[in-house]
């Protein structure tokens, strides 16, 4: 169904050459079309609950105890990012996924391109809803520091366009966004029905 743009956002797409924002973002909507389906099952690392479908991330800030022949447990440095943490991709991942699906989503409200909405879509059901790729409803493995040979974790989010928002804040604006946008059809039309009451329970209670 074709977008119509209010006065607002044509004023903002009138310019035609080609450095005007719509034209960039025409490009790199086209780039974001080759996007493939992103997955936290294809992180090489397990995440302590034995089931790599849980979002992970190490501590950033968390390094080897040099007191220690096992270096455990890790000891905090504050202000220093340790690289080990790149070696648990799913921030990555999850980082180009929500990229190409914004570019798609912005590039269909302006231009109605059918193919960026159900590129959109697909990588969407990749990271929420498909049985074989999805991401469980949870947080409990994330932001984890190295105790005792152990991973202990806090909940852990992402934050996009609001710096203010606490982590738990954005996720569950995320999902608000979500059901006003599509409602309850669009996440439940999947045949998926525990996956979005879940995140419903847990983030929008």
């Amino acid at each position: 169904m074709p977008v119509t743009c209010s006065p607002q956002d044509n004023a903002f797409v009138m310019a035609t050459n080609s450095s005007s924002p719509l034209t960039q973002l025409r490009r790199d909507a086209q780039k974001a079309l080759s996007t493939a389906p992103q997955s936290v099952v294809s992180k090489d690392a397990t995440p302590p609950s034995g089931n790599k479908h849980d979002y992970m991330s190490q501590a950033p800030y968390f390094w080897p105890n040099p007191k220690t022949a096992d270096h455990l447990p890790y000891i905090r440095r504050d202000g220093e990012r340790n690289p080990e943490i790149n070696k648990i991709s799913d921030h990555q991942t999850m980082d180009r996924m929500v990229s190409a699906v914004e570019t798609l989503a912005l590039d269909y409200y302006f231009e109605s391109d059918e193919a960026c909405a159900a590129k959109a879509a697909q990588l969407l059901r990749a990271w929420f809803i498909d049985l074989p790729t999805r991401m469980n409803p949870n947080l409990q493995c994330c932001t984890c520091f190295k105790l005792d040979g152990n991973f202990w974790a806090a909940i852990h989010g992402g934050r996009f366009n609001d710096r203010r928002a606490t982590r738990i804040e954005a996720y569950r604006r995320g999902m608000q966004a979500i059901l006003r946008g599509a409602g309850y059809s669009f996440v439940l039309g999947c045949n998926h029905p525990i996956w979005a009451f879940a995140w419903v329970d847990s983030w929008l209670a």
